[in-house]
């Protein structure tokens, strides 16, 4: 079922997303279909190799920054 991207990270706070973008707006990934979550990166990444699944746009479902810390660049 297709669902706007944002919708599908706020669902699966805290886990790890692989989407099949439907749509863009400005070149951006905008919807998508959802074809594999998990909480554990491991088991998420050997479940996209088992399914032999291309063209994913991966995603993490909530902040990637813990509260508290900071990012330097």
């Amino acid at each position: 079922m297709e669902e706007l991207i944002e919708q599908l990270r706020k669902r699966y706070a805290g886990e790890w997303l692989g989407i099949r973008v439907t749509e863009y707006e400005n070149w951006r990934p905008r919807k998508g279909v959802l074809l594999v979550h998990s909480t554990d990166k491991e088991a998420f990444h050997r479940e996209i190799r088992e399914r032999q699944l291309t063209r994913l746009c991966y995603t993490y479902g909530g902040p990637m920054i813990p509260p508290g810390y900071e990012v330097l660049l």
